[in-house]
């Protein structure tokens, strides 16, 4: 629950996610499921059942205002109901703060490397980096980027032609779920490397089967992180 603000309204309810860095403070008791932002909390007790209130900071990443007739009355806006008469519409906002929802993604899931977001949420499912800029390596990369966007990842390629430090630390950085590393026993071997950004749990496929590989991989990162929140 929380303050309707200059919204108005009667109920007003916020969608917090806890987090030491965050600008509000939430109330939430030890008994039962009630929780206020502390701009409404009553004191040390709960509302409710008279529970312990505790205290923490918190990120507001979504809310819902109750509006009731406050602006349909003042503009006039109405409706016919089932009784055939008109009747002031009933309004209600439901929002959802998009940048500052991957600000606490961020926030919640990185390292000291960068960022490391769930399968569900980073922003690409494979990141591709080359080691070094030959014909061959650029063929191979080309050949798994084109296939794995028509199987239906969202991939990255860094063509930029930099060095191999700092693809692989720009790919720790951007937190794609899988890295696929296009480098020596790729010329060797016709193999590449799959990391996985929250693990680093490292596995070598042939170039052939790596599309298929990147599709099980990214299926089965999904549903872990299903089970787990389950």
């Amino acid at each position: 629950r929380s303050d309707t603000g200059d919204m108005g309204g009667k109920v007003a309810h916020e969608y917090m996610c806890l987090l030491e860095v965050g600008e509000d403070t939430v109330a939430f008791c030890d008994q039962c499921d009630d929780a206020w932002n502390s701009e409404v909390a009553g004191g040390d007790y709960c509302h409710s059942c008279e529970g312990q209130v505790r205290l923490r900071r918190g990120v507001e990443v979504g809310n819902i205002f109750q509006l009731g007739t406050r602006y349909t009355d003042a503009l006039g806006v109405k409706a016919t109901g089932r009784d055939g008469q008109l009747h002031s519409v009933v309004m209600g906002s439901y929002g959802i703060g998009i940048s500052r929802l991957l600000a606490t993604l961020v926030e919640q899931n990185h390292d000291d490397r960068g960022i490391a977001l769930t399968a569900a949420t980073a922003c690409f499912d494979v990141h591709i980096v080359v080691l070094n800029d030959s014909h061959k390596l650029r063929a191979t990369a080309s050949y798994i980027y084109n296939r794995s966007r028509s199987a239906g990842l969202d991939v990255l390629w860094d063509d930029r032609g930099v060095g191999a430090g700092e693809q692989l630390a720009d790919a720790d950085l951007i937190g794609a779920a899988i890295r696929v590393t296009v480098g020596t026993s790729t010329l060797k071997g016709q193999t590449v490397e799959l990391t996985e950004r929250r693990t680093g749990k490292t596995q070598v496929v042939d170039v052939g089967d790596a599309v298929k590989a990147l599709q099980d991989l990214v299926s089965n990162l999904l549903q872990r992180e299903r089970d787990a929140a389950s």
